[in-house]
């Protein structure tokens, strides 16, 4: 399951993402003692489809991946959402040592807060089909 890595690849290499969020992109559950704002990812569901006929080493795999974002407040929970959509783009290329054959946007999650701590959160989730080594 490569899943996580491409896309905490594309997230970190983001500048305009980066200026928000820093470091603070994990693969599993966030910690509660980062710093917000911050990016969590998680692998949700995993499609192997085969073998690749010209290849041994590889299985094409579709994965549903979901980046949750964790913020102060609302706007900031806003702004970092519209800021994930925009650094994952499709398209056939290599991101993190993993061939990528392409990646779409799906479905935007609910808005999750506790006011009282001052969590806002939030998930957009992407279909992403990818070479996975074996």
């Amino acid at each position: 399951m490569s899943d996580w890595k491409i896309i905490r690849a594309l997230l970190a290499a983001d500048a305009p993402l980066a200026a928000v969020v820093g470091a603070r992109i994990v693969a599993g559950t966030l910690k509660s003692t980062v710093i917000l704002p911050a990016l969590s990812i998680q692998s949700v569901s995993n499609i192997p489809h085969g073998r690749v006929a010209d290849t041994a080493t590889t299985v094409l795999t579709t994965s549903r991946t979901q980046v949750t974002v964790h913020a102060k407040n609302i706007g900031q929970q806003a702004e970092i959402i519209r800021l994930v959509g925009s650094a994952i783009r499709g398209g056939r290329r290599v991101v993190a040592g993993i061939l990528v054959a392409g990646i779409q946007r799906d479905i935007i999650g609910p808005d999750l807060s506790d006011e009282n701590a001052g969590i806002f959160e939030q998930t957009r989730d992407f279909r992403v089909t990818y070479f996975d080594p074996i």
